[in-house]
């Protein structure tokens, strides 16, 4: 009788009976047991994987990290855009409730549809019968006046240049989306975005909490953890495991002019964020960082900004010997953003303005140096907050596509357009007129070509490809990620050392530790690394590589004896 069990539990027999090793086998094969179901069985041997196989098993790999790479740049590095399309209905998931409809043939046509949603249908009715003034209904007439002239195309995605309002409108939708993807929205933040006296600032702490997300922050409305004592707006949790209290406060308006060379706006300038700083002290939150709009109608120039930048920076310093009760104000980030598109409906490109500076944090401002090892030390220090800062630089749009497909690779009716990937057949044809024909093994753009390297039957070639326009614009985004491999647009990290020494830890923490080990090893004879931990020595490794190169560039801008200056943040 063939044996149909591996395990006592299979053959019914209950675990607190032990079966001897000589006894006949509970299957019946008439075995012992030993030697029936109870045999040691060796353990499969593990054979090494043919090259081809390993050849495809990375490029399969490195499809997906290209995948998310692009998708990351679009949606951020918190929880993806979770969708399908079937039976001609497009079903998205937000949060553990999910929306379907067959008019969403972009992301942004089903934010439109979420944003009715959430502020209720009902009170929409209301308000269009009023004619009403509210933001969302001005902006929503605006779109629809877009689409008679021509400046949209069928299911909402305008060709238009961005502007204030259309930025503001699918900014609302995708702020509240994404605080739901990730928490869940908060009654009062509703009911404060339908009245048009607290829209503005509720609005704001909508982006405010989006920024978090997109950075990969668990976040929590403090609101629905209220417990009668000083609550922040919410909470952010970093994947780091530390938990920050946000506050986020508005600038409702300005009453002197708009130029910050004009002493009255210097003026008004220091004591609104000094009184913010001051407020938001007193609630004495754990790990707090505030956020602070400016709101600021026109756009200034670089020059401008870079004298406003002067004055919180000399604001924020001169506030950290405020007192609160008796007691010092705790140390804080604060971040001064400064959205146009909340108070300018036309503003073109609507440019989103970002500082961050350290309240009692000497070593987060932007008006100092420090010599490059504390430089290196100051970015792992506070890199849970510098990180949600360079996410806002880097994911500054909403995302127009279900699945990350690159918007600048989409025709007018959100079609793909064709284009080439590594893994799939290609077809070149050179200066001299004759074609050359393979599977594209990797790709390397440069300006409005490619570099790309063919295989047909065993054997490699090499071509030159000319991009788009489409592609063009794609690259200088993405990268070479949209033709399948997992690299982000070329960098020019020369000059920088703590933007290398970002790039080169992220290297170094994929690497495997036997690696890792290798590498120190190389670089410290004699010595031994074992008892650090793989993060230690990623950033070691980092940190070594990036002074090293900065050392060697100063060394030839520098004249003889001249000592490397130290680091600006």
């Amino acid at each position: 009788m063939a044996c149909v069990g591996d395990s006592a539990h299979r053959l019914g027999v209950s675990r607190q009976d032990k079966i001897g090793r000589n006894q006949a086998c509970p299957c019946q094969s008439g075995k012992k047991f030993k030697h029936c179901c109870g045999a040691l069985r060796p353990s499969p041997q593990v054979r090494p994987a043919p090259p081809k196989l390993k050849a495809a098993m990375r490029q399969v790999r490195n499809a997906q990290e290209a995948r998310e790479r692009l998708r990351a740049k679009q949606q951020g590095h918190g929880r993806p855009i979770i969708s399908l399309e079937a039976d001609g209905y497009r079903t998205v998931a937000i949060g553990n409730r999910m929306m379907w409809s067959r008019r969403w043939r972009f992301f942004t046509d089903f934010l439109l549809d979420y944003l009715k949603d959430q502020l209720g249908r009902e009170w929409g009715v209301e308000q269009i019968k009023a004619r009403s003034s509210h933001p969302v209904f001005r902006w929503m007439r605006r779109l629809g006046e877009a689409s008679q002239q021509n400046h949209a195309v069928s299911g909402g995605v305008l060709t238009a240049v961005e502007v204030g309002w259309l930025t503001a409108l699918f900014g609302l939708g995708y702020a509240l989306y994404l605080i739901a993807h990730h928490d869940q929205l908060a009654p009062s933040l509703l009911v404060r975005l339908r009245s048009p006296v607290t829209f503005k600032a509720a609005y704001y702490e909508t982006l405010v909490a989006a920024a978090f997300a997109k950075a990969g922050y668990a976040i929590e409305w403090a609101e629905l953890g209220a417990t009668g004592k000083p609550t922040p707006e919410l909470w952010a949790t970093a994947r780091s495991g530390v938990k920050y209290a946000v506050e986020a406060k508005c600038k409702d308006g300005w009453k002197s002019a708009l130029d910050p060379t004009d002493q009255a706006f210097v003026d008004e300038l220091r004591q609104w964020i000094r009184d913010q700083i001051y407020k938001a002290s007193k609630k004495r939150l754990e790990n707090p960082i505030y956020w602070f709009e400016l709101s600021i109608p026109i756009l200034f120039d670089e020059a401008q900004w870079h004298a406003v930048r002067k004055i919180v920076v000399a604001t924020i310093t001169g506030a950290e010997g405020l007192t609160v009760a008796g007691a010092p104000a705790a140390p804080a980030y604060v971040f001064v953003t400064n959205n146009v598109q909340l108070v300018n409906d036309d503003a073109v490109g609507s440019p989103q303005t970002t500082m961050l500076e350290g309240f009692k944090h000497p070593d987060l401002k932007s008006n100092i140096y420090l010599p490059l090892e504390a430089a290196f030390e100051s970015r792992d220090r506070h890199r849970d907050v510098t990180w949600v800062f360079d996410c806002l630089k880097e994911v500054q749009r909403v995302p127009t596509t279900f699945d990350g497909h690159p918007s600048e690779l989409l025709d007018a009716q959100g079609a793909p357009l064709a284009s080439f990937k590594i893994g799939e057949a290609l077809e070149v044809v050179g200066d001299d007129g004759k074609t050359l024909a393979g599977v594209v093994e990797d790709v390397c753009s440069m300006g409005d070509r490619a570099f790309v390297y063919l295989v047909n039957d065993g054997r490699r070639y090499s071509a030159i490809v000319p991009l788009t326009p489409e592609e063009i614009a794609a690259v200088e985004i993405h990268g070479d990620a949209i033709f399948g491999k997992p690299e982000g647009p070329h960098r020019n990290l020369e000059g920088d050392p703590l933007r290398l020494y970002d790039w080169l830890l992220e290297v170094y923490t994929a690497y495997p530790r036997d690696v890792l080990l290798r590498q120190m090893a190389e670089n410290h004879p004699g010595q031994s690394f074992d008892h650090m931990a793989n993060k230690a020595l990623a950033t070691s490794l980092a940190r070594g590589y990036a002074a090293g190169a900065h050392r060697m560039q100063e060394a030839r801008r520098a004249p003889d004896g001249a000592e490397p200056h130290a680091w600006h943040r």
